[in-house]
């Protein structure tokens, strides 16, 4: 770690001001977990905690919950990262497409259509942050129960990776 020269004091109740510049440049938002970290030699870390890796796990669990013949997949905001169904080796690992960037981007749910004709339903997984996506791939219409459930399943995440 280097110096900044930065100083800050801390008040009555204890508590340290963590400049804004440092909260921009390291995406720091108001209710964000921080870890706070301490060493022999006297030095106190703040750490902020990633939730990325909790929110795929989570989205694993919930994906796994789920039966029928859709393929259903969650993705975080960069590459699709864990699926189930008969499609989801076309997308597992890779970079996410410009439709799902913009749900990612927008929190917006999209109902379309893919390259390959098959219905799709991609579905924002946000809670206090932005944390991809929910993507569900149909040969058949997709219906309002199947759009309802995701939309569920994308709640549910958002709750077991916000407990933490």
């Amino acid at each position: 770690m280097k110096s900044t020269g930065i100083v800050r004091r801390i008040d009555e109740l204890g508590r340290i001001v963590i400049p804004m510049e440092y909260r921009k440049m390291h995406k720091i938002n108001i209710g964000d977990p921080m870890e706070i970290l301490a060493s022999d030699k006297g030095e106190i870390t703040l750490r902020k905690i990633g939730l990325e890796s909790e929110y795929i796990h989570n989205a694993s669990v919930v994906i796994e919950s789920m039966v029928g013949g859709l393929t259903i997949l969650a993705c975080d905001g960069l590459r699709w990262r864990v699926g189930r169904g008969p499609h989801k080796e076309k997308y597992l690992d890779n970079v996410i497409d410009q439709k799902a960037a913009t749900c990612c981007a927008t929190n917006k749910a999209i109902l379309d259509t893919n390259e390959l004709g098959q219905n799709v339903y991609l579905c924002p997984v946000v809670g206090l942050d932005s944390y991809g996506a929910l993507l569900v791939i149909s040969d058949k219409p997709i219906t309002d129960v199947e759009i309802n459930t995701v939309n569920m399943l994308a709640s549910i995440t958002t709750k077991l990776t916000e407990r933490v």
